[in-house]
């Protein structure tokens, strides 16, 4: 078990299988209690491909859609960002906004470069 989920846990008890402890600054050392929520996984997924950082308050907007949708179903990430990035600011312009959206930039770059490596193929 990673320590923030330790932490996290302690607090508020144990988590569902169905949830990741997603650290809101997307700072991995900030274990503080205020800087973690338990979020579905799909939404932890679409939250670092497409939608960048996202208050609580929209975290809670969105899960609370998510909670509403027939679980039978099985949902695209494309089309769980269709529904629930309605509830996020993506144009957010505060530091933090921005360098998660480096962070996922750096991710893809990264994603990219290693099927390039694999490939055999020379930078990207």
């Amino acid at each position: 078990m990673t320590k923030h989920k330790k932490i996290y846990e302690k607090i508020h008890g144990k988590t569902p299988i169905t949830h990741d402890i997603h650290h809101i600054d997307w700072n991995h050392e900030n274990n503080v209690i205020d800087n973690l929520i338990s979020i579905p996984k799909k939404i932890h997924k679409l939250t670092h491909k497409y939608l960048g950082y996202v208050s609580r308050e929209e975290f809670e907007k969105m899960i609370v859609i998510y909670d509403k949708l027939d679980k039978s179903k099985t949902y695209s990430i494309g089309y769980l960002n269709s529904i629930l990035s309605k509830c996020v600011n993506t144009n957010k312009k505060d530091k933090l906004s921005i360098q998660c959206r480096l962070s996922m930039e750096y991710d893809i770059i990264n994603y990219q470069s290693a099927f390039n490596w694999r490939d055999g193929k020379r930078g990207m």
